[in-house]
């Protein structure tokens, strides 16, 4: 019986599609940021260490990241880019306590 579920187990994981897997997302993750590093705005604010972390490691900048067309958003709307550096800015003094 054990031996039926260890299996069972095994079977459901590699049923799994590989989109579900984590590091499929800092894949996706690097992709965009590799993506937006072209832009001026973004490679000041990639190239600063304490931006970067936050870019890399923030769930809520992360998720903004991810969302489908957030990218081409980022990269041809002035004021969306300005909500983002403003975002990164906030979760940047969150983190550090600052506030």
């Amino acid at each position: 019986m054990l031996e039926f579920l260890f299996n069972l187990f095994i079977e459901f994981l590699l049923w799994l599609p590989f989109r579900w897997w984590p590091f499929n997302q800092l894949i996706k993750l690097e992709r965009v940021i590799n993506e937006l590093s072209q832009e001026e705005w973004f490679k000041e604010l990639d190239d600063d260490y304490r931006y970067s972390f936050i870019l890399r490691n923030n769930k809520k900048v992360i998720r903004t990241l991810l969302k489908p067309g957030s990218a081409h958003a980022l990269k041809y709307d002035i004021q969306v880019q300005e909500q983002f550096i403003k975002m990164v800015k906030d979760e940047h003094v969150k983190f550090v306590g600052l506030s």
